[in-house]
């Protein structure tokens, strides 16, 4: 059986550019495939919608609710509580030690857009909470107790309260987020004030539920520590800050340099609180700094903006210069944001965006435990804690997690570590004991420091090469992004060459395996040769002819 070689590669090129154009899709078709938990839905603001008509009732919503006289508390409710007896039990969770839930809810049935607000309270501290997530119910407390209460816009400009078969829910879950496809709907939360945790599934995202109608808005940033020099980057894409937080020194007489906002970044030690770097940066910028020792240190970083005081044309008095503020409102308050950072020698990177956030102080996501709490599972007889069986067989699956993956793990497979920390020791006592005849050795060194430099986690693929004493940053992607066209070029070409390559190496292996003889017309005079058969007993000779050389 002959195969021409052209007609090989023709097919080869074909397929590998269906592979390049279709693998994408191919990715987005796997991904899509792995069900995925969609983000917690917040809102700023609380809508009443019929069909086309809609009202904004954000600051409204206690009003709407409790005194209004042309919003109707229909029998649904009063069967249950009236309307003065609801409004002071509501009271007593504002103003006492109780909890409320406020939802803004959307249904897009029957052919018209509806939404409507949901309002949960309960008069004594409600007990602290666990979020779940399931596909059917969404993000959603488990706990019950709560009174319930719905604000809903029946036709344009007629408003009602009602409730469902009781005044308290125990047969459902309260639902804070959640998005359906068939009716479309949503249920987004605009605030919630019980404490709560996340449960074991939602334990690494970050997940922050409003309190209080005002809103809060931080800075956020990323950084990355090598060695002793810690480089940051303000995240400017994540700003919902505007210039109206600035709208005083606008006027008057003020101005805002550039009309821009700017970052002040505070860089110090975590225990004692010295001053390391301070400095102002443009939205968006960077900088580095190098620290004094390996510590723990915290990088605070707030909005301010250059703002100056003109005292007119002609006068002999210059411009009044200061780093302004934002200043609060009623319902906005700018707050520093405060990231905790060990700086122990190891490279790593992160931002206050995968980072474990509470009130504006965040902190590196801390590893899973290796070994499981069993404690947990031990019987509690009024601060008494006695074994349990749960506890004894958790203590058993320890046991077998340290013997296989500390114990038998470590014999087979050592530490890179451990390595790292042998071949430098070698490398070190061959240098120094060598002198100058060690420059090969030195040489190696400085590869193998270039390879650990090359672990970047940065956007622009920065590489620090060091080579012979000296260090040198080379933007080994910068034009990914400036030239995004040669970069898909290229992306296709590599794939399709490796997959070339991967298609010819199972070819040949088939034509080994199979016995299959592949024409090649190229190279068919370097792939034959000339003999003859010879008797060197008697001298006879045969005829020339042409063999294969394999």
């Amino acid at each position: 059986m002959k195969i021409n070689k052209r007609v090989f590669y023709a097919l080869s090129s074909l397929l590998i550019f269906g592979y390049s154009v279709l693998s994408p899709f191919n990715s987005v078709f796997a991904q899509g495939s792995t069900p995925q938990i969609p983000d917690f839905r917040i809102t700023k603001k609380l809508l009443l919608q019929y069909d086309k008509s809609s009202v904004d009732v954000s600051t409204l919503f206690y009003s709407y609710f409790f005194t209004r006289k042309d919003v109707e508390w229909t029998s649904s409710c009063s069967r249950f509580i009236s309307r003065a007896d609801a409004e002071k039990s509501y009271k007593k969770a504002v103003y006492g030690n109780g909890d409320w839930i406020v939802l803004n809810n959307y249904y897009g049935g029957n052919g018209r857009d509806e939404r409507y607000v949901r309002l949960y309270w309960t008069e004594s501290k409600a007990p602290k909470q666990i979020l779940r997530y399931d596909e059917y119910y969404g993000y959603h407390f488990s706990e019950f107790g709560f009174k319930r209460i719905d604000l809903i816009m029946s036709s344009s400009n007629s408003f009602k309260v009602t409730c469902s078969s009781s005044l308290a829910q125990y047969d459902t879950p309260l639902v804070l987020s959640a998005s359906y496809s068939n009716p479309p709907g949503l249920i987004e939360t605009f605030l919630s004030t019980p404490d709560y945790e996340l449960s074991s599934i939602l334990k690494d995202r970050n997940i922050k539920i409003p309190k209080s109608l005002q809103d809060e808005i931080l800075p956020d940033f990323e950084y990355d520590v090598v060695d002793r020099k810690i480089s940051i980057k303000h995240l400017k894409d994540r700003d919902r800050i505007t210039l109206d937080a600035f709208s005083y020194y606008t006027k008057g007489g003020w101005r805002l340099v550039d009309n821009t906002y700017q970052l002040l970044f505070t860089i110090q030690k975590r225990r004692g609180g010295d001053v390391i770097d301070q400095r102002v940066i443009n939205a968006g910028d960077s900088f580095s700094v190098d620290l004094p020792s390996y510590d723990e240190y915290v990088v605070v970083a707030s909005y301010s903006a250059k703002a100056c005081y003109s005292y007119g044309e002609g006068s002999v008095t210059p411009d009044y210069c200061i780093n302004a503020l934002p200043d609060d409102t009623e319902y906005i308050k700018y707050k520093e944001r405060y990231m905790y950072i060990n700086v122990d020698g190891r490279r790593h990177s992160g931002s206050t965006v995968d980072s474990v956030c509470l009130e504006g102080f965040c902190e590196d996501k801390k590893e899973k435990p290796k070994y499981e709490d069993c404690s947990q599972y031990d019987y509690n007889f009024n601060g008494l804690k006695i074994p349990s069986f749960g506890s004894i067989a958790c203590a058993i699956r320890n046991s077998f997690v340290w013997f296989f993956t500390d114990f038998i793990f470590s014999i087979i497979f050592p530490k890179i570590e451990d390595l790292q920390s042998l071949w430098n020791d070698l490398l070190n006592t061959i240098i120094d004991r060598l002198g100058f005849l060690a420059l090969p050795f030195t040489f190696i060194k400085g590869v193998f420091t270039t390879v650990e430099a090359m672990n970047s986690n940065n956007s622009t693929c920065a590489v620090s090469l060091t080579i012979f004493g000296s260090t040198a940053n080379l933007e080994m992607c910068r034009w990914r992004y400036q030239l995004s066209a040669v970069w898909s070029f290229m992306q296709i070409f590599l794939q399709g060459g490796i997959a070339i390559g991967f298609l010819w190496t199972c070819y040949r292996l088939a034509n080994r395996f199979f016995g299959i003889y592949v024409e090649d017309y190229e190279e068919e005079d370097h792939e034959t040769q000339s003999i003859r058969w010879l008797d060197e007993r008697t001298g006879d000779y045969g005829d020339w002819e042409e063999r294969r050389k394999d």
